[in-house]
């Protein structure tokens, strides 16, 4: 039965959150393409698809800042978000309104029968929907989950973007690297430019397979082009040209990665489909892009970092900034998801913090803290098993010193809840 019910943003966000957990995660594109005809719903905005394990969200933020700055009107979907749902869907960096929220969302229960649809796809459909209402000149799209049978994937793109490929989903996207990455690669699409920073030979090879299959130019990092730390700026060397004293407005040595990925990608841009895109919006756009939760310092003193890495490749790469920023003996704060390698996780962080603190929050998707720790004391005495996140932070804050520093990661839900801590 058609829903005929009156809606308000607050009960949107309710019904978003109330769909069972298991099986909240329903792979294919079937649905979403059926409720896209019933709505009758055209793309008119051109697109580029961003998908990968980790740095979407980044590549995302620099992607879109750049083409602001060369004058475009551009919306962005990506997922999930930290202290509001809005956050999900913006167009010119401006967050849709609660009002458009629930105008989207009832236009679609007029149309699709309850429950056709999961969370992810009626999400994915607003955002379609606001860009269309907004008359954006492009869309930046990050996927949810995997690629291939993500719900963004009935995109045709001008580009397809894949970050990096390491370990997660094993339960829904397979629990080895290639089929991982084949999942992945699921957005490529014929004759339309990949770009991508894949580094493990297997994957590669794969890559090419597809690619080629594909007729798709395929352009990768360190092979097509290039990016070199000069001082406190990098230079960049790419497909066609060079530009040199980038700098990065987000920490973290990883962002140059994602920024090479955009500039890439912004040559394709311009090579390929015309657009007018010059040096001085390309590095007004790198240097002013910001995105919460990456590696963002929060507080002077103590000193507290968030960063939403939560699997063991972003965690190693963050402790080891951490260490060349700031030094040993740091304090860690981490709740996972139940879908993570926690063990894996655990035992990194547990060798590489001199305290570790095991939380879970209010999201009933996290693992229990007392999971974590009985998994953490295997490897270090110094853990804390503090299940409330508030507790967690004072918790911190008392074993604070000022060579030390706090570092709070392992989900979004977690940096959600801690960001939204008022003041001790």
């Amino acid at each position: 039965m058609i829903s005929k019910k009156t809606y308000t943003y607050q009960s949107i966000i309710n019904e978003l959150s109330s769909y069972s957990i298991d099986p909240i995660i329903k792979l294919g594109l079937f649905r979403v393409e059926d409720a896209l005809k019933k709505l009758n719903f055209s793309f008119e905005f051109p697109t580029i698809h961003i998908a990968g394990t980790n740095g979407k969200g980044s590549t995302s933020a620099f992607l879109a800042n750049i083409l602001q700055h060369s004058g475009l009107k551009v919306g962005v979907y990506t997922s999930p978000h930290i202290l509001k749902f809005n956050e999900r869907i913006a167009v010119l960096e401006k967050n849709i309104s609660d009002e458009n929220i629930v105008k989207h969302y009832t236009k679609i229960f007029k149309t699709i029968r309850k429950n056709e649809l999961t969370p992810f796809e009626i999400i994915t459909i607003m955002a379609f929907l606001e860009f269309k209402d907004k008359k954006i000149d492009i869309a930046v799209v990050e996927t949810g989950l995997g690629g291939r049978l993500d719900a963004t994937n009935v995109i045709k793109p001008l580009i397809s973007i894949i970050t990096n490929i390491n370990l997660e989903h094993k339960s829904y996207l397979g629990k080895t690297i290639e089929s991982i990455a084949k999942e992945k690669a699921g957005i490529i699409k014929a004759k339309i430019p990949v770009v991508s920073a894949v580094k493990q030979k297997n994957v590669l090879k794969l890559f090419k397979e597809i690619t080629n299959r594909q007729k798709a130019p395929l352009y990768v990092l360190c092979k097509e082009f290039f990016i070199r730390k000069n001082k406190n700026c990098y230079n960049y060397k790419g497909i066609y040209n060079e530009l040199k004293n980038i700098e990065l407005s987000l920490k973290g040595e990883w962002q140059k990665e994602n920024v090479s990925l955009v500039l890439a990608a912004i040559e394709i841009l311009k090579k390929k489909y015309g657009y007018n895109i010059n040096d001085k919006a390309i590095l007004e756009g790198v240097k002013t892009t910001k995105i919460q939760g990456r590696f963002e310092l929060i507080s002077f003193e103590p000193k507290i970092v968030v960063d939403v890495a939560h699997n063991l490749a972003s965690i190693k790469r963050l402790f080891l900034f951490l260490q060349k920023k700031y030094g040993g003996d740091n304090i860690l704060i981490i709740g996972l998801s139940k879908d993570k390698s926690y063990k894996s996780i655990l035992k990194f962080a547990a060798k590489n913090f001199k305290f570790i603190i095991l939380t879970e929050g209010k999201e009933p998707r996290l693992l229990k803290a007392e999971t974590l720790y009985k998994e953490t004391i295997k490897y270090t005495k110094n853990a804390f098993c503090l299940p409330n996140i508030l507790d967690a932070k004072k918790k911190a804050i008392e074993l604070y010193s000022k060579e030390k520093l706090i570092c709070v990661t392992g989900s979004f839900f977690i940096i959600e809840e801690f960001l939204k801590i008022k003041d001790l």
